[in-house]
């Protein structure tokens, strides 16, 4: 019976003394464990609060400058724009002089040309039947000469507008595909204004 007791006693000390070692082996294994998650995380965000706030004060510099300078780029092509689009209406304002001048010289030379066909050879007055047409073919001379001029002016002008309105058309587009750039990196730059804020609140919930 002393044997058993002795038994039941010893077997009663080892369970404890294993239990009192388990309570003390736990807390270090629960340690390690913590160290563990801790450099899994950091490794996972290697960024620190402090660089967080760097980083993102570096992105917010860059992404001013470069919008500033997009900005001015921006601002260089509206102003050529409109210089080019007021340069652009004077010499409409002149072209369309030009045409009607041009119309006023082609009427002159029509006109003329119908009175030098009144005075065409058979009529009463034989002086004035030999004299009038070369004299209106002289007179005409001018006008045609004038008028020529004036058509090559007016394609020269017209074509120099064409090319100008072109280039607006193009400045144009320029000036939509800058506006474009500024949006989309602002959007980049929310975005990854959110993942900084994730990862400072994750390394805040680790801490």
């Amino acid at each position: 019976m002393r044997v058993v007791i002795q038994t039941l006693m010893f077997f009663s000390l080892g369970f404890l003394t294993a239990i009192l070692l388990t309570l003390a082996v736990i807390p270090l294994v629960h340690n390690r464990a913590e160290r563990l998650t801790l450099r899994r995380l950091e490794a996972s965000i290697p960024l620190s609060i402090a660089q967080v706030h760097i980083r993102k004060d570096e992105l917010r510099a860059e992404f001013a400058m470069a919008t500033r300078r997009q900005e001015m780029r921006i601002e260089q092509l509206r102003v050529r724009t409109a210089s080019l689009s007021a340069e652009l209406a004077k010499k409409d304002a002149a072209t369309n002089r030009l045409k009607v001048e041009l119309a006023a010289k082609r009427a002159a030379l029509s006109k003329g040309n119908e009175q030098e066909i009144t005075f065409a050879p058979g009529t009463n007055n034989g002086f004035f039947a030999n004299a009038k047409p070369s004299m209106g073919a002289s007179t005409l001379v001018g006008p045609q000469a004038e008028i020529v001029r004036l058509n090559a002016e007016l394609d020269e002008r017209s074509r120099t507008a064409d090319s100008q309105r072109i280039e607006i058309v193009a400045l144009k587009i320029q000036i939509e595909a800058l506006n474009e750039r500024i949006a989309n990196p602002r959007k980049a730059a929310d975005q990854q204004r959110i993942e900084l804020d994730g990862r400072r609140t994750g390394l805040r919930l680790a801490s």
